[in-house]
């Protein structure tokens, strides 16, 4: 039997698990989430994983969240195939560079943990397949994204252009949420300028920045401008 506040809260559809454990154990059950999961001994923020990915997913309808000034943010890289969405995120989490192509169907996942002011932010990237015949398919993995990374190379003008796209097919299915533009690969030889790329950001309603995944220039900074966008979309 759940308490008046557990009922409250699921009236909002978000509930601290840390103070509602009882109704979040319910709910991780009837999805379907093994018991062995939610034995006392089990890391707490595990299991908050896994019902975050369960409600990005749509299996279950309540957001349980950690406690106060911790968070764990779902955020997309959009953008066409090749522009260095995948090296951006290698340079971020593991500070490494491969200029090696490799096509990426499907998402592929990161975890990274940031520290914005006095919050701690698990951050969940996610880099989303870029090829233009599989469009149909990204609506899925926006669900429950708090931001994106809008990704355009400055060796391929056109990138940038199909970028108006990329962001209104997110903002569609989340909403005002705040995306970054970033022209990637500045250490190559440009075809557009960054007066152009700003330009165009400010035409979308988004900051611009330049990068460069092979010499790590801005790359933290962009992930840290967004990880304070994103606390203020909270």
């Amino acid at each position: 039997m759940r308490s008046l506040v557990e009922e409250d809260a699921c009236d909002l559809g978000v509930i601290d698990a840390s103070k509602h454990l009882h109704t979040y154990r319910i709910y991780l059950q009837m999805a379907g989430v093994s018991q062995d999961d939610l034995t006392d001994s089990f890391p707490f923020s595990g299991v908050i994983h896994r019902s975050e990915s369960l409600y990005i997913a749509g299996i279950i309808d309540i957001r349980f969240l950690m406690p106060s000034e911790k968070y764990i943010l779902k955020l997309c890289l959009l953008g066409d195939g090749a522009v260095g969405k995948t090296s951006l995120v290698r340079r971020f989490v593991f500070d490494v560079f491969d200029d090696k192509y490799i096509m990426s169907f499907g998402t592929k996942v990161s975890k990274k943990v940031i520290r914005v002011d006095e919050s701690e932010i698990d951050l969940m990237i996610w880099d989303i397949l870029g090829q233009r015949m599989l469009e149909s398919l990204h609506a899925a993995y926006y669900r429950g994204a708090v931001g994106a990374f809008a990704v355009c190379d400055f060796t391929r003008p056109e990138t940038m252009s199909n970028l108006r796209n990329w962001i209104g097919s997110f903002k569609a299915v989340v909403g005002e949420q705040p995306v970054i533009v970033l022209g990637n690969k500045m250490d190559l030889e440009r075809k557009f300028s960054l007066e152009e790329l700003q330009a165009f950001g400010g035409s979308v309603g988004c900051l611009a920045l330049e990068t460069s995944a092979k010499t790590g220039t801005n790359v933290e900074r962009a992930f840290s401008e967004m990880g304070r966008m994103m606390l203020g979309a909270k």
